[in-house]
């Protein structure tokens, strides 16, 4: 009798094998994809179509992973990987692109402190003296012409970071006399020895518009309250403008002797410059007359304090502007 295998629904009968009353059935036999395929039934066929079975030999259509596609870093992970020069660049772009809002970046940027301005005015000063040539003097006019875009760079930002901290912009006399003071003392006088004409044009210039700078900003400051002579005589004001004048080889003279003399005239007789009959006498002899001297006149190098002339970009004596050749200067 014939052994009958069941599958499902349908039946198949296999032939018996060998004689007697027993049988056995015929080994099975491993289906692969290459020849003979198990032939299932169309319920099973569907229900099996995206799933391997075991046992059955089923060709299955493989699926595709979904597609990786790339995207741009988002603003903030952008920021987070640039550096102090990055982000001056990234500003740059902005603002050349943009130029209406310059005025608004300006507003916005966080206030410029007296240690950061610093700071940067020592980096600058920094660039100067480690590019200068080896085993040549610093007074020969190869080692001005080596660091010259360094050198017009530092008095580029040390006139624009002085004009910050003056009225009507800096309000606070004192902490604008203690600025200066730090330049002069710290940074100012460890300029390089250079002999070049054009680097003697921008230091003497400098040290001219110092000399009246701090004159008016004592003077003023004086003439804000009566009692801020003390305050100048407690802070040792006298001491650290002789320092000043000291490190850059007497240069500042006159607003030494300015302070030195309105202190002895305010211990001995009250201060001069409150006193307003005699304030053009003490102007007059301490070289105030001279620091000021062509004030209303055309082409002057020395403006003063209220007019005093950005001595950096549109003002640059390296390049020729509105004070004449350098050389016709000298």
């Amino acid at each position: 009798m014939p052994f009958t295998a069941t599958v499902g629904r349908n039946t198949s009968t296999l032939p018996k094998v060998g004689g007697g009353s027993g049988c056995r059935r015929v080994p099975k036999r491993k289906f692969t994809n290459e020849s003979e395929t198990f032939a299932l039934p169309a319920r099973l066929r569907r229900n099996s179509r995206d799933k391997i079975s075991k046992g059955y030999g089923i060709r299955v259509k493989k699926r595709r992973n979904p597609e990786v596609v790339g995207q741009r870093l988002s603003l903030d992970r952008i920021l987070e990987t640039l550096d102090r020069n990055g982000l001056c660049q990234l500003i740059e772009n902005i603002v050349t692109e943009h130029p209406e809002i310059s005025q608004e970046v300006a507003n916005l940027s966080p206030e410029v402190t007296p240690e950061a301005a610093l700071s940067v005015l020592k980096t600058k000063l920094n660039s100067i003296t480690s590019n200068m040539p080896y085993k040549v003097p610093p007074s020969s006019d190869y080692s001005f012409l080596r660091v010259k875009a360094h050198v017009i760079d530092f008095f580029q930002a040390l006139s624009d970071y002085t004009l910050s901290y003056m009225l009507p912009v800096e309000t606070d006399s004192m902490k604008a006399i203690h600025f200066l003071l730090e330049i002069l003392t710290d940074i100012f006088c460890k300029l390089p020895p250079f002999q070049a004409i054009e680097f003697k044009y921008y230091h003497q210039l400098t040290i001219d518009k110092f000399n009246s700078i701090l004159m008016d900003t004592i003077s003023q400051f004086i003439n804000e309250r009566k009692q801020n002579i003390l305050l100048i005589m407690n802070e040792d004001l006298l001491e650290k403008f002789g320092k000043v004048n000291e490190l850059n080889e007497n240069q500042f003279m006159p607003a030494y002797m300015f302070l030195k003399k309105e202190i002895e005239l305010y211990k001995n007789s009250g201060s001069l410059i409150l006193d307003g009959a005699r304030t053009e006498d003490s102007k007059e002899i301490f070289g105030w007359n001279e620091l000021h001297q062509g004030e209303n006149e055309g082409g002057s190098k020395l403006k003063g304090l209220n007019s005093l002339l950005n001595f950096s970009v549109d003002n640059s004596p390296l390049n020729g502007s509105a004070l004449g050749n350098v050389y016709d200067s000298i």
